[in-house]
């Protein structure tokens, strides 16, 4: 099953998973394989620090969101 990887951050969200680096927008979303999304949102994530404290960049916000993916069917 298809589900969406929500970015609930304000900054865009950037880290490596299976050798690919996956890049979510402020608000946005990736599509990805329920099991894969449990394992990315599961994965530790380095804090940046700015002047010793922690970055909000570096924030995982993420959910997920398992709401049906319609696909569209193209025209032949």
């Amino acid at each position: 099953m298809k589900v969406k990887v929500v970015n609930q951050n304000t900054y865009p969200y950037e880290e490596k998973f299976r050798d690919e680096t996956v890049t979510i927008p402020v608000g946005g979303y990736v599509v990805m394989d329920k099991e894969d999304a449990i394992m990315f949102l599961g994965q530790f994530n380095s804090i940046v620090r700015v002047d010793g404290n922690p970055h909000p960049k570096s924030y995982k916000r993420l959910i997920i969101d398992s709401t049906p993916i319609v696909e569209e069917k193209k025209a032949k």
